[in-house]
Formats: structure tokens, sequence, C-alpha cells
């Protein structure tokens, strides 16, 4: 599930979460020459050479969280 994953990615030092209420938020932890910011660094390439993925991040203004849970 995608809650495993974000609990892996958080035990690598990834991501942080904080809890609220039944929500878990969780963030990037992005320091100078970490994983994250290596990946960061490396995102434009990727989104530059993957149709799906240019159109998933133009929608992504328009999704709300509260749309998605009903």
């Amino acid at each position: 599930t995608v809650s495993n994953h974000l609990k892996t990615l958080e035990n690598a030092g990834i991501v942080g979460s904080r809890k609220e209420g039944a929500w878990v938020n969780y963030r990037l932890i992005v320091e100078p020459g970490g994983p994250a910011a290596e990946l960061l660094a490396r995102l434009p390439e990727w989104v530059d050479h993957d149709p799906g993925l240019r159109a998933l991040l133009a929608r992504l203004p328009m999704i709300r969280r509260e749309d998605l849970c009903g």
C-alpha cells in the first residue's frame, strides 16, 4: 500500500511525517547532497520524457484531498 511505501521512505530519511487527526501528512526532507535533493535534481529530465507524468503534473493543482476521500 501507499502507507507502507511512505513508511519505507520515512525510514530512509527521504520523507518525514506529522499526524493530524485521521490524516498523516508527509513532506520531503531535502538536505543538500541528500537522496531527496538528488531525486529532485533529476525530476525535470524524467518529466520531459514521460507524457503521462506531464499530464498528471498538469492536473495536480486541481486535485484536492477532500475530493479523493469523499
